[in-house]
């Protein structure tokens, strides 16, 4: 591991690690990423999930990505956060207590149907839910998820134009 973190350094790539605190179920799939800092962009994600783990590790990720990055932990909250702050990009899961993802994306879209929106859900009694959702153009993912792989270039598609179709 130290070796791995040296040549990390060496290259200027950022290590960044989940702190132990966090249950152990979520190490072992969400702990390291590595991702070159990018320049500051102009664009805005909100990222809603009842999990803090999750939030903490998509937050940090997507801001080395260099996007600017709001979090809340249900989905009032996001309505809420959403209403204030406008973002490019809300990224939600589909589980969550009060109001799911699908209440909070259709809220959203009444209010602006141009938003980008992006669901994931962990379970996979959401998938064909998920699928269904494919007809008004969110694109989904499930978890845990790939960060470099399957996040990025998702965020990216959905920041650029093409949305719909599962990861």
């Amino acid at each position: 591991m130290d070796a791995q973190l040296t040549e990390y350094n060496k290259t200027r790539t950022i290590f960044k690690a989940v702190p132990r605190v966090f249950p152990l179920e979520f190490q072992p799939r969400l702990c390291y990423y590595k991702s070159e800092m990018k320049p500051e962009s102009a664009h805005t994600i909100l990222v809603v999930d009842d999990v803090e783990p999750i939030l903490y590790v998509f937050e940090r990720y997507l801001r080395t990505e260099g996007y600017r990055v709001l979090t809340a932990m249900d989905g009032i909250e996001g309505l809420a956060k959403w209403e204030a702050s406008r973002p490019d990009l809300l990224i939600s899961d589909i589980r969550m207590p009060g109001m799911d993802g699908f209440a909070l994306a259709d809220a959203v879209r009444k209010r602006n149907p141009g938003q980008k929106i992006i669901l994931m859900s962990g379970f996979t009694s959401d998938i064909e839910a998920l699928e269904k959702q494919k007809s008004y153009g969110y694109p989904f993912f499930t978890k845990p998820v790939d960060l470099n792989a399957t996040l990025g270039p998702v965020v990216r598609r959905v920041l650029e134009g093409s949305s719909a179709g599962a990861v």
